[in-house]
């Protein structure tokens, strides 16, 4: 193992010199290029900093909206409900009677069916 170790840092430091001795920049380009992208990644981290408070900020809002409307939407809804079920009920027992008497008829009608045929 510490023949690999010794070759790791061997072979880092010869890829380093080598990497600097062909390297098309020199020093104050690639300072001047670091510089520039380290910029650019922290003005996009604040950015994001940003945005992400204004996100928190917004889900406030929308969650104090919806602790305030839901309890009344719900309300309304249920007196809704209440209200079809007093409507309907009428209309769903004539249904119902309409229904027997067409089963009372529809069995009578059956009935005479087969006594004509025999």
């Amino acid at each position: 193992m510490p023949k690999f170790r010794h070759g790791l840092v061997l072979g880092a430091i010869v890829g380093t010199a080598v990497a600097l001795l062909t390297a098309k920049k020199t020093g104050a380009d690639r300072q001047r290029d670091t510089a520039a992208y380290l910029d650019d990644v922290t003005g996009a981290v604040q950015d994001v900093s940003a945005s992400a408070g204004k996100l928190q900020t917004a889900l406030g809002h929308l969650l104090t909206q919806l602790q305030t409307t839901v309890p009344t939407v719900q309300k309304q809804v249920e007196r809704d409900i209440a209200d079809f079920q007093f409507q309907a009920q009428p209309r769903l027992n004539q249904i119902n009677e309409t229904l027997t008497t067409l089963q009372a008829d529809a069995a009578g009608f059956t009935d005479q069916k087969v006594t004509n045929k025999s």
